[in-house]
């Protein structure tokens, strides 16, 4: 699987919507550009909570893929919330 490399972080920022009004938004971005840029109206912590969970996504997918290697190797059958989550991330 393919995904941009480097280190992901949220940062806040306020987009300047139409010219009328500062809307808040949530970039996510890596050391060498911006990943996403995520723009929503619902609550200010749901939000930030949103961006924070998309800037941890790839280490959580390298995380799962560890873990899954690891539960295989010791013959354990591997949770299917576990196998779906890699095969959603995974474009599947």
């Amino acid at each position: 699987m393919e995904y941009t490399q480097g280190e992901w972080k949220a940062r806040k920022l306020l987009v300047d919507k139409h010219g009328i009004i500062n809307v808040e938004a949530w970039e996510i971005t890596t050391p060498e550009y911006d990943v996403a840029t995520y723009i929503s109206h619902s609550a200010p912590i749901r939000r930030e909570a949103d961006a924070n969970l998309i800037a941890a996504s790839k280490d959580l997918y390298e995380a799962l893929k560890v873990a899954i290697a690891i539960i295989e190797v010791e013959h354990i059958v591997v949770p299917i919330k576990c196998r779906n989550a890699i095969t959603k991330a995974e474009g599947g």
